[in-house]
C-alpha cells in the first residue's frame, strides 16, 4: 500500500509560477494540467494527523476553471502562519509574497 503512495508521489510534479500552477502526473505516460492563478477562488490548508507528525500539510485549491476545478498539492512543508488561525485573505497574501514553500 505504501508503495502505491510512494510511486504516485514520485510520478507527480508541481510547478508554481507567478501566473499558473502546472501539475504533471505519470511515470511512463504523462498528463499535464494547468490552472491560472487568477482563477483560484478558494484555498484550504489541511493537516491530517499523519502529516502533522512529519511537519507537512496539503493545499486544496478550488478554481473557476471548468476543465480543472480542483488542485490538491500534497507534501507542503507546514508554514506556521498558515495554521495559526488567520483568515483566508492573509493566507493568500502570504502565498503571493513568493516565500519558498517545500513541495515533496
Amino acid at each position: 500500500m505504501y508503495v502505491v503512495y510512494w510511486l504516485r508521489s514520485r510520478g507527480t510534479t508541481y510547478r508554481v509560477s507567478t501566473q499558473r500552477i502546472r501539475v504533471e502526473r505519470g511515470i511512463l505516460s504523462k498528463d499535464n494540467d494547468n490552472v491560472e492563478l487568477f482563477r483560484i477562488d478558494h484555498l484550504d490548508v489541511h493537516q491530517p494527523f499523519g502529516m502533522r507528525l512529519v511537519g507537512q500539510c496539503y493545499l486544496h485549491l478550488r478554481s473557476s476553471d471548468a476543465g480543472f476545478p480542483t488542485v490538491i498539492i500534497y507534501g507542503i512543508v507546514t508554514v506556521p502562519q498558515w495554521t495559526a488561525g488567520h483568515d483566508d485573505g492573509e493566507v493568500v497574501d502570504c502565498a503571493h509574497e513568493s516565500k519558498p514553500v517545500g513541495v515533496a
